[in-house]
């Protein structure tokens, strides 16, 4: 392979990697509770979701 070959494989592995690292963090930082279509309502729970998304309907 070539220098330059060797140097877009790099530049491409950070971009994949740092996508999913990204990603990753995004996920941990941002509870369940706080994003979505309910955001933070009382209905924000998983036992009452199915009834909360037919009375927004």
């Amino acid at each position: 392979m070539t220098g330059q070959a060797i140097a877009m494989m790099v530049v491409y592995l950070l971009i994949v990697w740092g996508g999913l690292l990204f990603g990753v963090v995004l996920m941990a930082t941002h509870s369940d509770e706080t994003s979505g279509v309910l955001g933070r309502t009382e209905e924000a729970t998983a036992a009452e979701l199915p009834q909360a998304v037919e009375e927004q309907s």
